[in-house]
């Protein structure tokens, strides 16, 4: 579950990413760095440790 919450809030940043860079927000960039950030680390904390 915690993986698909990664690769949702993911997605989410990197269209939100997207959307700043078009509409030249600052606020909007720190939310979809935040949100880049807890995806990938959803996504690592998921992956098998072996």
């Amino acid at each position: 579950m915690i993986v698909e919450f990664g690769i949702a809030s993911t997605i989410v940043g990197s269209v939100l990413a997207l959307y700043a860079r078009r509409h030249r927000s600052v606020i909007l960039e720190a939310c979809a760095g935040a949100l880049l950030i807890v995806g990938l680390a959803c996504v690592g904390a998921g992956l098998p440790h072996g």
